[in-house]
């Protein structure tokens, strides 16, 4: 494992670190109570426009998010004319897919709802979870994706960045106008192919939640590509002049060549220089002038309009991204200029402080496993206390692991797995705590109690698991055939497979080799238990050599030789551990 520096000590104005998202939302609303109000707990990460309960049946709403980390996206653009709701997330942790939810039944209306996703796994599959649940229980929801990053264009495409406050802007004043939801998701569409980031940073940032920086560097170099997470960039260099930094950026990535016509006129251009965290201001002006003065010498590109700003950081990151949406129209940059109230959004707004109760800034949502029930069948099962009691030695096995966990994600990912999976135990284990016998929905139950806590990319793929695991031990009542279809949904969701180094690497072998030996009748249930835990464990060792191609660790090349994959590593422990308890029970 990669060693930390000792002599490094985080140094962060913050009470608990535990508690940084709540208090920063809380702060939030109290500076903006005119505008924004708060969600009632257990939701109360989720701000959304003071008068929502007014318009939500005469607008369509807006509704985006994902980890914290990034301020003052996304909540610093909710705000007429803009967003309707922002869902935060745990630092650099996808938000789970109740906190979603909970934002469409206290903003959506009859004229609908648009999600707003940027182009990463978690956010994609938490999202999309709700949007499924929403649109069971007849809310009409439609989900947009922004993948706006030209620096990784393999592997799993791009990644949404800055560029995303374009469509935040461009949708909400549509919104505002009156657009219908049809007419909103034409827009965003026709309009996201024409944006392109890159961004590059001088330092690392350090996640409150982890301690220390999320890579290294050494003191003269940069990183060309980097993600707004920390994940690997495309190129190391020795630091720059701005100017060179901002040329190779721009004549590299953003604008590949020049297609000057004299006969055609220039292409109207919107510029966005982003600042990454730490930037000075100084430095920010810097950079834009930089940037507008290559971008003058395309003749075939008008610069129309330049935002420079914090609009989507990465924590105390020192860096820059330059956005691009090119070839707009005159309705598109009327869009752009028609007003605001959104906090974070340049404005000539003065925001006034009122006083309110506290009852009312908060509006509570009814968001109980009733809403579930639409949706499944429930499965009878044997109610043997055994399933109760290896589910707790689980956790408890897990927990255990909490620190290898945390550092295997740091070195492979972003270092978020290891909280994930300590929250995900947590809840199943308060879940079942007052129950003395199963409930005969208990694979149900489990994914309920997973999807109410664990956000990230894990807490979507663990919570469908257990889901369909439940739907097709109701439908068929078969335990080896509910595994296997239960990792098989993870991997017509989640896009991962066999080879691309994940949890499916341990999984599905594991569960493979238990349905064959089931249905061919070999074994005892211990059996048959042992040699899927000898497929998972191979599984996760196999991953020690593969590159990433789903996840964040698509984005670090070779920096994941010689490591297992986390998740992977988790799928083999839970297996472990079930060899474990039944041995002995």
């Amino acid at each position: 494992m990669e060693k930390i520096k000792t002599e490094y000590v985080m140094k962060k104005l913050l009470n608990n670190p535990q508690n940084v998202v709540h208090e920063m939302v809380e702060g939030f609303q109290k500076i903006y109570n005119s505008a924004v109000k708060r969600l009632a707990d257990p939701y109360s990460a989720v701000c959304v426009r003071a008068d929502t309960t007014e318009v939500r049946d005469k607008k369509v709403s807006l509704i985006s998010g994902g980890g914290s980390g990034h301020e003052p996206a996304h909540s610093g653009f909710i705000g007429k004319g803009m967003l309707t709701a922002a869902v935060a997330g745990n630092v650099f942790t996808s938000p789970t897919s109740d906190l979603v939810l909970a934002a469409i039944k206290a903003t959506s209306g009859k004229p609908g709802t648009l999600l707003i996703v940027k182009n990463y796994t978690g956010d994609r599959l938490t999202f999309g979870i709700a949007r499924e649940m929403a649109k069971s229980l007849g809310y009409k929801v439609e989900m947009v994706v922004v993948a706006d990053d030209v620096a990784i264009e393999d592997v799993q495409g791009r990644r949404g960045i800055a560029g995303t406050v374009f469509v935040h802007k461009i949708a909400g004043a549509m919104a505002e106008k009156g657009a219908t939801l049809e007419e909103i998701v034409a827009k965003v569409k026709a309009i996201t192919p024409k944006i392109k980031s890159m961004g590059v940073a001088l330092t690392p940032c350090t996640n409150p939640l982890v301690g220390h920086p999320s890579f290294e560097i050494e003191s003269d170099q940069i990183e060309f590509g980097l993600g707004i997470h920390g994940e690997k960039g495309v190129l190391r260099t020795k630091i720059q002049t701005v100017d060179d930094i901002v040329r190779k950026i721009i004549t590299e990535n953003l604008v590949l060549k020049k297609n000057y016509d004299p006969k055609t006129p220039p292409k109207k251009t919107v510029l966005l220089v982003n600042n990454l965290g730490s930037t000075t201001t100084m430095e920010m002006m810097v950079v834009a002038r930089s940037a507008l003065q290559v971008l003058e010498e395309y003749k075939d590109i008008h610069i129309s309009r330049v935002l420079c700003g914090h609009y989507m950081t990465s924590l105390d990151m020192q860096g820059i991204s330059l956005s691009l949406l090119e070839d707009v129209d005159e309705e598109t940059l009327s869009l752009l200029d028609a007003p605001t109230n959104a906090p974070a959004w340049p404005s000539d707004a003065v925001f006034k402080l009122t006083e309110r109760s506290k009852d009312d800034q908060q509006i509570k949502v009814d968001l109980e496993t009733k809403v579930d029930e639409k949706i499944i069948k429930f499965p009878e099962i044997v109610q043997n206390p055994k399933i109760k009691l290896a589910t707790q030695f689980v956790t408890k096995k897990m927990l255990e692991n909490i620190d290898e966990f945390t550092e295997l994600d740091r070195i492979t990912g972003d270092g978020d797995f290891g909280i994930n999976i300590q929250n995900g135990c947590n809840s199943v284990d308060n879940f079942f705590a007052e129950q003395k016998t199963p409930s005969k929905n208990f694979f149900f139950d489990i994914s309920l109690a997973i999807k109410k806590s664990m956000g990230g990319a894990s807490g979507g793929i663990f919570s469908i698991f257990f889901l369909r695991l439940a739907q097709v031990l109701a439908e068929r009542g078969n335990y080896y055939e509910g595994l296997l279809e239960g990792c098989k949904n993870i991997i017509q969701i989640g896009g991962a497979d066999v080879g691309d180094r994940t949890l499916i690497d341990s999984l599905y072998p594991a569960v493979e080799a238990m349905a064959k030996l089931a249905n061919e009748k070999k074994g005892s249930f211990l059996d048959i238990l042992k040699a899927g835990a000898a497929e998972a464990q191979k599984g996760s060792d196999s991953t020690k050599k593969m590159k990433g191609k789903k996840g964040r660790s698509g984005y670090l090349g070779d920096r994941v030789l010689n490591y297992a994959d986390p998740g992977s590593v988790a799928i083999a422990k839970i297996f472990a551990a079930l060899v474990e308890f039944f041995e002995k029970n």
